[in-house]
């Protein structure tokens, strides 16, 4: 839920609603996951940014090519 409030500077609150919270075992559940395979998932997160930088290919705004992640 958001409750804007009319100040200034503006202040925004936000609140897990009664449906929200039906989802506090999936969550609890995927954290639990996620900290059980930490280090594979950084091992893993780590090689894929390597493996797209090193495809990265920046074309400009008239279509020419300018860099790509080999060139250095």
């Amino acid at each position: 839920m958001r409750t804007v409030y009319p100040e200034m500077p503006p202040r925004v609150e936000y609140c897990v609603t009664d449906l929200g919270r039906t989802l506090k075992p999936t969550l609890d559940s995927l954290a639990h996951w996620m900290t059980e395979h930490r280090e594979q998932l950084i091992q893993e997160s780590t090689s894929s940014t390597e493996s797209a930088e090193s495809s990265l290919k920046m074309i400009s705004a008239s279509g020419s090519r300018t860099l790509t992640g080999n060139d250095k």
